[in-house]
């Protein structure tokens, strides 16, 4: 299951990412994590790459310039939850670990507002897990 898959399952995030207004964010993630795109969303995410072909292997890191209200927090909250979850397995991150060790995602934010907002829409999006 990829990043898209993960986003668009409806008994994972049910219909939080299904709109249209969401496909600017998909065609970033899609790039980010080289994940395979139709012609419409790739040329979308040329155009807001600057022309700019996508990665032929997974970014180490992702850094995205957007205005307020552009979903940035719910899709790095997202996206962090994919990796702690179904993206650490298929990655083989789990393999890195010791016995009795635990790995963490963690989100550097600029201020406390930004944190609080991400640990919240976390939470709704996986009602039913212990915290």
């Amino acid at each position: 299951m990829n990043i898209i898959d993960f986003l668009e399952h409806p008994q994972l995030m049910g219909d939080q990412y299904a709109g249209v207004s969401w496909e600017a964010m998909k065609s970033v993630l899609s790039a980010a994590f080289c994940v395979p795109m139709q012609p419409d969303r790739l040329e979308l995410f040329k155009r807001l790459a600057g022309g700019r072909e996508a990665p032929a292997v997974p970014v180490k890191g992702l850094y995205i310039i957007a205005s307020r209200r552009s979903g940035k927090t719910d899709a790095i909250a997202s996206t962090a939850i994919y990796l702690a979850t179904v993206g650490v397995t298929l990655t083989n991150q789990l393999d890195k670990l010791s016995a009795g060790e635990s790995a963490y995602i963690s989100i550097i934010a600029p201020d406390r507002i930004n944190p609080l907002c991400l640990w919240h829409i976390s939470k709704a999006s996986w009602p039913n897990r212990q915290y």
